[in-house]
């Protein structure tokens, strides 16, 4: 991509020609950019605190709750939305990772992402890489590999995912995709298991077997329908948020018609940082200039606003909320 070029809906501009009112280019602001490899590790820590936390009161509460199956009820419910909300905050380090900027070496990089993420993820993320690299290069074409986008937020948006089918759907889409990438064939009818997903299953099937074997059936139902049903329907409203178009046509097939790419800027608060966590929350920068950290995304957006383009960039501010009320159910 040259550097006129724009990779999402901003107007296409030489970053090179970029200059702010002090008189300071782009390229050399980009220069100061680095990630901050303390801020990255302590929220990855905050996230699996915030999943101990959670798991050792889901055991204590369900204790108290003895046989009361109501409360063990509510108690599976809760614990699916808090510990698949976590889950999805965890989840996001991993776009992190494939973009190499949790250590500053690249080995590295890809073995801490794998250790901390794609141990319960079960996907390693040097196949991510190749698929979400494809996101940026085709994103808002029905060439896209990451296209949750392309339905709209309706009822049947909803049931596929709490039914699980959307999960099945995205792994054989995935695994379509990778073949293709890899030209080894593979298919979503071929069965194979891949070395990281073997890690997941045992680390996963570990804690809900102890779980279940030690009589604590609301944390065994929560961490399954957190990572199978609550974790997957969330990644996919998120990406709709991201992309989809507030008027895209529901009755338009995006894998075979155009979509357009949209991205949006959503600001900070308790939501848009956890929703929006690893940088998610400012995704339009992200896509703006890929290699650089979410930890500095906000110096890059206030000096963007100082060029050319802040208008631009002012016009895509918004809220989760706003968006989700303007395509829902539309």
């Amino acid at each position: 991509m040259s550097e006129s070029e724009s990779p999402n809906d901003l107007p296409a501009v030489r970053r090179s020609s970029l200059i702010d009112s002090k008189g300071r280019t782009y390229l050399e602001i980009r220069r100061t950019l680095t990630p901050l490899y303390r801020v990255i590790w302590l929220q990855i820590a905050i996230g699996w605190i915030a999943v101990t936390l959670i798991s050792t009161g889901l055991v204590i509460a369900s204790d108290f709750a003895g046989n009361e199956v109501v409360w063990q009820f509510i108690l599976v419910l809760l614990g699916t939305f808090s510990l698949g909300f976590v889950f999805h905050f965890l989840l996001l380090f991993q776009h992190e990772g494939a973009h190499y900027n949790l250590a500053r070496n690249r080995r590295a990089n890809d073995r801490l992402t794998n250790t901390f993420i794609g141990v319960f993820v079960g996907e390693d993320v040097r196949n991510y890489r190749k698929i979400h690299l494809d996101h940026h290069r085709y994103l808002g074409t029905p060439q896209d590999t990451e296209h949750s986008y392309f339905d709209s937020l309706d009822g049947r948006f909803f049931l596929l995912g709490l039914s699980g089918l959307r999960l099945l759907r995205v792994i054989a889409e995935r695994r379509a995709n990778l073949g293709r990438m890899d030209g080894n064939g593979r298919s979503s009818s071929t069965f194979h298991l891949e070395p990281m997903f073997i890690v997941a299953l045992a680390f996963n099937g570990a804690i809900v077997i102890a779980a279940a074997l030690t009589d604590h059936w609301v944390l065994s139902a929560s961490w399954i329908l957190a990572s199978l049903v609550f974790l997957p329907l969330v990644v996919a409203v998120r990406q709709v948020l991201e992309h989809r178009s507030e008027s895209a046509d529901r009755k338009v097939d995006y894998t075979k018609v155009p979509h357009g790419a949209v991205n949006r800027l959503f600001g900070d608060g308790p939501l848009a940082w956890t929703l929006g966590a690893a940088g998610f929350n400012r995704h339009l920068l992200h896509h703006w200039d890929a290699g650089i950290s979410y930890t500095r995304l906000r110096e890059l957006e206030h000096y963007l606003l100082d060029t050319e383009l802040g208008p631009s960039i002012r016009k895509r501010r918004t809220t989760y909320v706003s968006t989700f009320g303007k395509l829902a159910f539309r």
